[in-house]
Order: structure tokens, then C-alpha cells, then sequence
């Protein structure tokens, strides 16, 4: 929801899968990453939502990058939008 503010082409359907996304990422890094052998400590130190943001942001805009209709649809408004301010 935050890349929206800051990105013309987010979707709802792409806000809705990076809320997803971020919502099952931090129990699977706060418990399963730090179990890891390799990466475990480093997993451990670093908290569990720099990574959850990180994939969940990833999520939000390759599904918004996929939805055809969405973008159709933020498009049409942007330009209703500059069409009512213009």
C-alpha cells in the first residue's frame, strides 16, 4: 500500500497480493529463516520485516505488472483525474 503513494501503475489486485505476501512472510522469517544452518544467524539478527517488506513489495509489483485489467483500469482514472484538474 505504500508503494502506491509512490507508483502510478499498483493495482488493487497488486496491493492485495503484497498484503498476503507481508502477512505469511513474517511468522516464515521470524521462525523458519533463523532455523536455517547457512543463513540462520544472519536471519536471527536481522528481524523479520526488512525481508517480509522486501518480498511483499517485490509480490505487489510483479502482480501489478501481470494484471492487464488493473492497469487498464489506473490508467483510465489517472487520466480522468488530469482530464478534471486540466
Amino acid at each position: 500500500m505504500i508503494l502506491s503513494l509512490y507508483w502510478s501503475k499498483m493495482t488493487a489486485r497488486g496491493s492485495l497480493v503484497a498484503m498476503i505476501v507481508g502477512f505469511l512472510c513474517v511468522p516464515l522469517f521470524k521462525f523458519g529463516a533463523p532455523e536455517l544452518a547457512v543463513v540462520g544467524d544472519f536471519f536471527g539478527q536481522l528481524g523479520e520485516l526488512p525481508p517480509a517488506f522486501l518480498l511483499s513489495g517485490l509480490a505487489g509489483v510483479a502482480t501489478s505488472l501481470m494484471d492487464r485489467k488493473g492497469g487498464e483500469r489506473v490508467l483510465g482514472a489517472a487520466s480522468d483525474i488530469d482530464h478534471a484538474a486540466g
